[in-house]
């Protein structure tokens, strides 16, 4: 059975948020964390780091576990390498998204804009506004909670676990249908060079190209 990727939008949420994850929490009144995040975020153009994903999917009571590698430029670009157990791509260059899936031999094609939350492509475009788009919950010194103020993407929650440096170890999405998707990061990199072509997609020949 080929594994059940997450929707490009969460994805697009999971990759935004990393853009915030080299701020330490301890000590931070709940009120200036907000602030804080803004502020660092905005220091922050290029991430990679490896990753580790389960999706859940409670409506077919099963859960996909599946890891590789992850890149992220502003404005706009990522690239989603799977590694195991399959090895499906998502590239985007800020205009076009192409997931790419080898076993299928099919590449799908849609604008970037195109079913992505606002609030991620906020983010991805480097104008987003956390207290604009969130309502932040502090736990402890390494949990956050944002709830979405918006709801129209079906998105109940997003958990960002911290490690003692203040780095994103781990993100969690809840959405409205009980489905979680969770992401922990290993061996992060910010600012690290990252060509364009990186976020470049050409079909190999023989694949078949998908509009929705």
């Amino acid at each position: 059975m080929k594994l059940k990727l997450p929707s490009y939008r969460l994805l697009v949420v999971l990759a935004a948020l990393l853009m915030v994850s080299s701020l330490s929490f301890a000590a931070v009144p709940p009120d200036d964390i907000v602030s804080k995040i803004q502020q660092k975020y905005g220091t922050i153009g290029t991430i990679e780091a490896d990753f580790v994903q389960e999706a859940t999917s409670k409506a077919m009571k099963r859960s996909d576990t599946s890891e590789g590698k992850v890149y992220f430029k502003k404005p706009g670009k990522m690239r989603w390498e799977y590694k195991k157990p399959l090895q499906d791509l998502i590239v985007s260059n800020g205009k076009t998204v192409w997931v790419f899936q080898p076993d299928l031999s099919q590449a799908i094609e849609k604008p970037f804009d195109a079913g992505a939350a606002g609030l991620a492509t906020d983010f991805l475009s480097g104008i987003g506004d956390l207290k604009k788009n969130f309502k932040v919950k502090v736990s402890d010194s390494d949990t956050i909670t944002l709830v979405p103020k918006d709801t129209g993407e079906n998105i109940k929650k997003i958990t960002l676990s911290l490690d003692a440096g203040g780095l994103v170890k781990k993100t969690t999405i809840d959405d409205a249908y009980g489905n979680e998707t969770s992401i922990t990061f290993k061996n992060m990199k910010t600012n690290t060079e990252l060509k364009d072509s990186l976020f470049e997609f050409k079909p190999p020949k023989g694949v078949t190209i998908v509009k929705p």
